[in-house]
């Protein structure tokens, strides 16, 4: 049965390049005697991952269906993978199967879902990608703000408008996820190498994006913020200064962070778990 949903979140390996150089020093050949040649320097090698993902696990066979002539062990394997421009009917899909009555497939938008998960997922630490490039659907409502006189707060109304996210994330099992995400990596880490990290190591990356979200402090009480032209800021520095990732944690409130953070820890083990072969 297809299982999985696309997660949210790392690269931490710098490759090492040795350019061997062979030069020929300046005696005098004797007619006639052949021409040193120059060695190819041996082309480097990538770096190796630091978190290898694992294939997809197998549900045991019941050996009692089996039958005297041979079952078909083919038959046990699963189907080949699209390409990665004919991928997106098959992984939403995949999410809408597992996701079951939570239907987090509907958060998904229709085109390019792999590839768009990608870029955003590399841009988590950094700054906002545009919202075409973001492979699911805008929190619905505008920002709900409460205003006393000159000071600006964000209205805790607001963490209600990413409940149904956050409820959808929350509710599939990370072995689930991380099945369904092993069974795509390879069209995963083509979309990453196609971003220009041609040696990078896509699950390398998520790991390292899921450190980063896990880090992002919390916050009691009210938010302040400031509107200097027509979006809302951070009226702290320090909180404006945080990442496109960090922030969305922040302005969802701190149960739906809270609650985020608990899965994404749970996600990272499950990574953890494959990448070392328990």
């Amino acid at each position: 049965m297809k299982r999985g949903a696309w997660i949210a979140i790392g690269l931490g390996a710098t490759a090492l390049i040795a350019i061997l150089v062979l030069v020929q020093f300046g005696a005098k050949l004797s007619k006639g005697a052949p021409e040193e040649t120059i060695a190819e320097a041996p082309a480097p090698k990538p770096p190796e991952p630091k978190y290898p993902i694992d294939e997809p696990r197998q549900p045991a066979r019941d050996t009692t269906t089996d039958t005297a002539a041979g079952t078909d062990e083919a038959a046990s394997e699963p189907p080949p993978l699209p390409t990665l421009a004919d991928s997106d009917q098959a992984f939403r899909d995949a999410v809408d199967e597992a996701a079951g009555p939570t239907a987090i497939e509907r958060f998904l938008v229709p085109d390019s879902v792999i590839r768009k998960a990608v870029v955003s997922i590399d841009n988590l630490d950094s700054d906002p990608v545009s919202r075409r490039f973001r492979p699911v659907v805008e929190v619905e409502g505008s920002v709900p703000v409460v205003r006393s006189g000159d000071s600006i707060h964000l209205d805790p109304a607001n963490f209600k408008r990413y409940e149904p996210w956050v409820s959808g994330f929350i509710s599939l099992a990370p072995d689930t996820l991380v099945d369904t995400y092993s069974r795509y990596y390879p069209l995963f880490q083509e979309s990453y190498q196609d971003l220009g990290y041609p040696d990078g190591y896509f699950n390398d990356r998520v790991v390292q994006v899921i450190d980063h979200l896990l880090a992002t402090p919390d916050i009691d009480g009210p938010i302040t913020l400031k509107q200097p032209k027509v979006f809302f800021e951070f009226a702290d520095p320090r909180l404006e200064r945080l990442s496109w990732g960090q922030k969305a944690l922040i302005r969802m409130g701190p149960d739906n962070a809270d609650a985020v953070k608990k899965q994404l820890r749970a996600i990272r083990d499950e990574l953890l778990s494959r990448a070392s072969g328990e």
